[in-house]
């Protein structure tokens, strides 16, 4: 089924530096959320200098088109697009008496589509990506004042090179059957029609990188759709991995309670995009490094919403857990969002969100340290301000995004400029600062235990500011 949201390219404005601004600027834990988190690539159409939408080979069969395709005719062959991109960083000090850290990053990723026939496609994308520097994960541990991790998460993932990975990230056949779409393979699945944050979306794994709208990492799953009439339809997933992604985590997955699911209803009202369903969410145990499978499914009812409002788009979603608790309350169960954006006549874009997670805390003394160090977020309630506005014929996008902590009042800023170079080449230049007073989330300064039993801890700065400088070339 076609998963084209009314918002796709709202979502997508934010450029990729950014992204990476806010990825590097983002906790960088222990373990496997670290690992994770540095796995959910840029896949932005700004990104791929391809129409990255990753439901593109279903559009010819919108709802209601009752073509069944023919799979005795021949396909059309295949084609091969990606990017290069090498981004320097400058991790700056505090004050003048510190010394600043340096990192080169550089990304090939190519994506092959092909077509065995007129109803049949297969994807596959894969990326090589090379860290140095202050731009690898084990690197930046020990200079945020972790390096008790490093070893930590050498011993949880042995024989990794964090400075040179090979992933192949999506390998799946799409096809089309009139008003029945199917898709079988690793894959990605994202639900959710907010920018910076999408409640509904329980199959991926948790982390700030879903600020910039990234799409999600591939996962293995049997996805149907299937289309009734004009303006409704029923899709859904059944996958064989749990949030984390963690490869240990995949023995508990051969029984069938322990598979994650989701299903929903889609309708159109005019220009109207609603959705409703119900999802099985399922992250891997503390036991899941040394192979024991302990499931914490969460059960949840979704719901989402979009559409315009005379020159303004408006969207929101939300997710219930429904899962039952000896002491279930709704405030701490809902986690929400709702946005707006309008485009000026003159060509500034203004977009604002405001987020709600319902197990966020509004005290920064109840923040999880565990969950900072991780790149998640550790407040109840934030709001996300974009202003973006193009210059000389378009060749110029300057970039001004934020996130503010409407707790303990801290704040994110992301200024960025891309310079389109050549039709294929582009230039950017940018920061990352995180502002706040003291004990704040975004001040980036605070203390994690690392034995339960004692009160030895380590001293943890991710605040530090940044300035980055990329360049890409499309092909």
């Amino acid at each position: 089924m076609n998963d084209e949201r009314l918002l796709t390219q709202i979502r997508r404005r934010l450029p990729a530096s950014a992204l990476l601004a806010v990825l590097l600027a983002a906790p960088l834990g222990a373990g496997e959320s670290n690992y994770l988190d540095d796995q959910q690539n840029e896949r932005t159409e700004a990104e791929f200098g391809w129409d990255d939408d990753w439901n593109d080979d279903q559009d010819e069969n919108a709802w209601g088109d009752d073509d069944w395709g023919d799979w005795n005719d021949t396909g059309d062959g295949g084609e091969i697009s990606g990017y290069f991109e090498s981004t320097g960083l400058t991790l700056l000090p505090r004050g003048f008496d510190g010394e600043p850290h340096f990192g080169l990053q550089s990304i090939l990723r190519l994506r092959g589509q092909f077509y065995p026939a007129n109803a049949l496609t297969i994807t596959v994308e894969a990326e090589y990506r090379d860290r140095r520097g202050a731009a690898n994960s084990l690197t930046r541990q020990s200079l945020i004042g972790a390096p008790a991790l490093v070893e930590q998460d050498q011993a949880s993932f042995p024989g990794t090179d964090f400075n040179r990975e090979l992933v192949v990230d999506y390998a799946y056949a799409s096809a089309r059957l009139g008003p029945l779409d199917l898709r079988a393979g690793r894959q990605p699945i994202a639900w959710g029609t907010a920018y910076a944050f999408n409640p509904t979306e329980l199959m991926n794994p948790a982390s700030l990188a879903e600020l910039t709208g990234v799409e999600p990492p591939g996962l293995t799953a049997i996805a149907p759709g299937i289309s009734i009439g004009t303006g409704f339809g029923l899709e859904g997933y059944v996958a064989f991995e749990d949030r984390s992604r963690r490869a240990t985590a995949l023995s508990g997955l051969a029984e069938a309670r322990n598979l994650p699911f989701g299903v929903r209803v889609r309708a159109f009202a005019g220009m109207w995009d609603l959705a409703a369903g119900f999802i099985r969410a399922l992250d891997a145990g503390p036991g899941a490094d040394a192979g024991d499978f302990t499931p914490a499914a969460r059960d949840y009812a979704v719901g989402e919403v979009a559409g315009p409002l005379g020159p303004v788009t408006a969207y929101a979603e939300a997710a219930v857990e429904i899962t039952p608790e000896e002491e279930w309350k709704l405030e701490r169960s809902i986690d929400g969002a709702i946005g707006f954006h309008y485009e000026m006549p003159f060509g500034l874009g203004l977009q604002v969100e405001y987020h709600r997670g319902g197990r966020g805390a509004s005290d920064p003394a109840d923040y999880d340290p565990q969950a900072r160090i991780a790149g998640r977020l550790a407040a109840r309630d934030y709001l996300v301000g974009i202003a973006d506005y193009y210059l000389l014929d378009d060749t110029v996008h300057t970039v001004l995004a934020s996130l503010v902590n409407l707790n303990d009042g801290s704040v994110t800023l992301i200024p960025e400029v891309q310079y389109a170079a050549l039709p294929d080449l582009e230039l950017g230049f940018g920061a990352s600062l995180l502002l706040g007073p003291d004990g704040s989330e975004f001040d980036g300064r605070f203390d994690l235990p690392l034995d339960p039993n004692s009160a030895k801890s380590a001293q943890i700065d991710i605040g530090r500011p940044q300035l980055f400088l990329s360049a890409k070339w499309h092909f």
